[in-house]
C-alpha cells in the first residue's frame, strides 16, 4: 500500500477510535447519576423512554462495531430493541420490562471491550475494502463504524432532552471527576504549538485533545465541525505547509490569540495564520484556529 493511502488508513482508524469512545463515553454519562425510576420513565407521550433508547443505542452499536466487524454479540439482543422501530414505542407503558440501568451499563462496558479490541486488529485493507453482499453489513466495516458513531450521538441528545423533562440535567459526578482529575497548567503557546504539531504529524488523537471540551462533547456540537477543521489541516500540510510560533497577538486571563507563521512551497512562500484558546478547567484548549 502507498505511504499516502497508509497515512489516510491511520487517520481513518483514528477518527473511528475517537468515534467510539466519544459515542460510548457519551451514552454512558447521559445514563450516569439517573435513578431507576427515572430511566424507566415515560415523560414525554408517544416518546421512548430513556430505557429504551439506551437499549437500541447500544444494540446498534453491537450490531456495527462488533457484529459487523467479525465479533459474537456482546449481550443477548432483542427484537425490540433493533433501532428504527419507533412505532412499538406505544406500545411500551410504565409497566414494561427493562434491564436495570446498571445492567444496561455493564453490557456497554462489554460492547467497549469487544469493539476496541476489534479495531485494534483490524488491517487497513479491513477498514476500507467493500464487502460483498452476503455479509452482515454490505459496506466497508469503516462505513458500519460511522454509521453506528453518528446514530449514537443523535440518540444521546434524546437521552438528554428526556433528562431536562425529569429534571435530571446537569454535569454528572463522572464528568466532574474527570475535569478535576484532567486540570492542566500548560501555556497557551504550549498548547497551540501542541494543536499544529498534532496536525503536521498526522496525529489526530492529541490534535482532538487541544480542543475545547464543547468541541469534542457530541451533545453540545455537531461531530462533523472539528472534524471538517482537521481535513483543512491535514490537506495544507499535504501541500507541504509548515507551523512556526511568531507572536502573541491579543488576550487577557482567558482568552488569548496567537499569530503562527506558516510556510508553504518548501518555504518559498510565507503567510500569517491565528489561533484563539481560551483557558478552561481543563487548562489552555483551543477554540479557533486557522490553517
Amino acid at each position: 500500500m502507498p505511504n499516502r493511502d497508509r497515512a489516510h488508513a491511520a487517520d481513518l482508524r483514528g477518527a473511528i477510535s475517537i468515534g467510539l469512545q466519544e459515542s460510548l463515553r457519551a451514552l454512558e454519562e447521559a445514563l450516569a447519576d439517573l435513578s431507576e425510576a427515572h430511566f424507566r420513565a415515560f415523560p414525554m407521550i408517544g416518546e421512548e423512554n430513556i430505557a429504551l433508547i439506551a437499549l437500541r443505542t447500544l444494540q446498534d452499536l453491537d450490531a456495527h462495531a462488533v457484529i459487523a466487524q467479525g465479533g459474537a454479540a456482546s449481550f443477548p439482543h432483542a427484537d425490540n430493541w433493533v433501532p428504527g422501530g419507533l412505532s412499538e414505542a406505544a406500545d411500551y407503558g410504565e409497566g414494561a420490562q427493562f434491564p436495570s440501568r446498571e445492567q444496561v451499563l455493564a453490557w456497554l462496558g462489554d460492547v467497549r471491550r469487544s469493539a476496541e479490541t476489534l479495531l485494534a486488529s483490524a488491517t487497513d485493507d479491513d477498514l476500507t475494502v467493500q464487502r460483498n453482499s452476503e455479509s452482515s453489513w454490505p459496506g466497508s466495516a469503516s462505513s458500519a463504524y460511522l454509521t453506528t458513531v453518528f446514530h449514537a450521538m443523535a440518540q444521546v441528545q434524546r437521552i438528554w432532552l428526556l433528562r431536562g423533562l425529569l429534571r435530571t440535567t446537569g454535569r454528572s459526578r463522572m464528568e466532574v471527576a474527570r475535569e478535576t482529575a484532567s486540570t492542566s497548567t500548560e501555556s497557551p503557546r504550549a498548547v497551540a504549538e501542541l494543536h499544529y504539531g498534532a496536525v503536521v504529524d498526522g496525529n489526530l488523537f492529541v490534535w482532538r485533545a487541544t480542543l475545547i471540551r464543547e468541541l469534542r462533547s457530541p451533545r453540545r456540537v455537531s461531530v462533523a465541525a472539528p472534524q471538517s477543521w482537521w481535513v483543512v489541516g491535514r490537506r495544507a500540510v499535504e501541500k507541504g505547509a509548515a507551523y512556526s510560533f511568531c507572536r502573541e497577538e491579543s488576550g487577557d486571563d482567558t482568552v488569548r490569540r496567537l499569530a503562527f507563521t506558516c510556510r508553504r512551497d518548501a518555504g518559498a512562500t510565507e503567510t500569517s495564520v491565528s489561533i484563539q484558546l481560551t483557558l478552561t478547567d481543563e487548562g489552555w484548549r483551543v477554540n479557533a484556529a486557522e490553517y
